[in-house]
């Protein structure tokens, strides 16, 4: 074997080495790739929470430490127990309180309103608004005979009330909530009955299993 072809052969070895060392590189990267990986939330034994409210909260992408996530059930159950006693539609109340303050019990608009459905200082007389139970039941009670006076029974459907329109003793006890009048005609409260309406059967299907029961018990 001459000079030229040992060479060459070590040339061949130490190639084959280099090859073999960044194979080896490779590999162990790809093993080690998941200890480096961003960790699994710990299970908690907790299950994601269920119902209306929290998909409304999902949908708005709310942070997974915001309080309201915890309170999520307990808030739809509130609303639509205060809403059955009185004979409203559930879905359409929890729909209201969603609009009125995002569900948050500190919520406080430009006119003084308070809690889950911004009950303003008329509506709050003899009521207990220190709870989430407390605010729903004031603020359905007061909804109910807001539609009586419009002229509606205190059945409130959100789907009738949808397939009426703008019009009616529905929209006319919505309009009085929200505006004070019965009789509001002006493109805001249009738009805002409407609103509440639509999104009211958009969450139907999510409600929980408690709240669907007090809905079959109304219609």
């Amino acid at each position: 074997m001459n000079r030229r072809d040992l060479t060459d052969g070590m040339k061949f070895v130490f190639l084959a080495l280099f090859i073999g060392i960044c194979l080896a590189i490779i590999f162990e990267t790809c093993a080690l790739k998941p200890a480096f990986a961003e960790p699994a939330e710990p299970n908690t034994g907790q299950s994601k929470p269920l119902g209306a409210v929290a998909y409304l909260l999902e949908r708005d992408h709310t942070p997974a430490n915001d309080p309201r996530w915890k309170e999520s059930e307990r808030f739809e159950v509130a609303l639509a127990g205060a809403a059955a006693d009185v004979g409203l539609d559930p879905a359409l109340f929890i729909a209201m309180a969603y609009k009125e303050s995002s569900f948050d019990t500190s919520a406080r608009g430009r006119l003084g309103e308070l809690g889950l459905v911004q009950v303003h200082g008329k509506a709050r007389r003899g009521c207990d608004l220190a709870t989430p139970e407390g605010q729903a039941a004031c603020g359905a009670r007061w909804l109910a005979r807001v539609v009586q006076e419009c002229g509606g029974s205190v059945v409130l459907d959100a789907e009738k009330c949808r397939n009426t329109g703008a019009r009616g003793a529905c929209s006319g006890g919505l309009a009085g909530y929200a505006s004070g009048s019965c009789s509001a005609r002006t493109v805001r409260t249009a738009q805002l009955i409407r609103g509440r309406l639509k999104l009211a059967e958009k969450i139907r299907p999510f409600l929980l299993d408690e709240t669907q029961i007090l809905v079959n018990r109304i219609f």
